[in-house]
């Protein structure tokens, strides 16, 4: 924790992170001296129907936020994740118009309901992981993170490469490869979550819990990484890859600018040779110096909205 409290002395500031994806990841964002929660109170699954109920009739949303809503003249800042509830951001900007507003895309802003062209305003800020993004969208640039206060549970090895989550368009394609692995006596597991279309379908295939995805990536050497179609930014496979110390093959040619990029730990697919996958996959990672590491740690990204070194 020494470094976390030096960290928030420099930092000198009291900032809330809005954050309604990963669960899991909650507890260890606090670990840094944040105060992190979702938009909404988290409830069960007969509170989340009720709720969805009065959402259809235009019952206000507000009443439904967890407890920062009470709490924002507490903060000076709020990294507010896009996937988050827009009306959470609104509730945010009228009820403390002083607080700085960081806007983090960490999904292609295409893919986005929150457009930064809609959302304009005097203390907003907007951030991507995606360097085409920043471009065509002129925001600013930060890389995308992980935990180092994460750990792999110790599992033997079972499987030789891994894909877990959404479909996105992608499931031809991520089963062609899993087929294509197959064939070159490669274990596989890969689950494919259907997107939300399918919700109400027999053929859904369920998530499964962030920490259930850790135990079966310790049983695994290799990480599968497909990005969907207008992504070119890093999604979070490559971060666990080098946090974890596994390998990873990926679609992502950009891969190749970072500098945590080794031809030894990284197979690009339509780029390095097909036939030498198998080789790949059986040779052993090369480990990366600590520095490189810990720039993509939550800390370091944090650090950067603020620009501390």
């Amino acid at each position: 924790m020494e470094n976390c409290n030096k960290h928030f002395m420099i930092l000198n500031k009291k900032i809330l992170i809005l954050y309604d994806s990963i669960e899991y990841f909650n507890s260890y964002i606090e670990e840094y001296g944040f105060t992190c929660q979702p938009s909404f109170r988290r409830l069960n699954f007969f509170g989340k129907v009720f709720r969805k109920i009065l959402f259809k009739v235009n019952y206000p949303k507000h009443i439904w936020f967890d407890s920062w809503k009470n709490k924002l003249s507490n903060f000076d800042a709020v990294i507010f994740f896009s996937t988050n509830s827009i009306e959470a951001l609104e509730f945010i900007k009228n009820k403390n118009p002083n607080i700085k507003i960081i806007i983090w895309y960490w999904n292609p802003v295409n893919k986005s309901l929150l457009k930064p062209e809609k959302v304009k305003y005097k203390l907003y800020e907007f951030w991507t992981f995606d360097l085409t993004d920043s471009i065509n969208y002129k925001l600013n640039i930060n890389t995308n993170f992980y935990f180092k206060n994460i750990l792999l549970p110790k599992n033997d090895l079972i499987y030789d490469v891994i894909f877990v989550g959404q479909d996105k368009g992608r499931a031809e394609k991520l089963n062609e490869y899993n087929c294509i692995l197959n064939s070159l006596k490669l274990s596989t597991f890969f689950h494919i979550v259907d997107d939300y279309k399918h919700r109400f379908s027999a053929r859904k295939v369920k998530p499964i819990s962030y920490d259930v995805y850790l135990k079966k990536l310790a049983q695994s050497k290799v990480i599968f990484d497909y990005l969907q179609d207008g992504q070119t930014g890093l999604s979070l496979r490559p971060f666990e890859s080098i946090f974890f110390n596994k390998k990873l093959i990926t679609n992502n040619s950009n891969i190749k600018n970072y500098d945590f990029y080794r031809k030894e730990n990284i197979f690009i697919l339509n780029h390095d040779d097909i036939s030498m996958l198998k080789s790949f996959v059986d040779s052993d990672y090369l480990e990366l110096p600590k520095n490189i590491i810990d720039n993509y740690d939550f800390q370091s990204w944090s650090n950067r909205f603020f620009d501390i070194e």
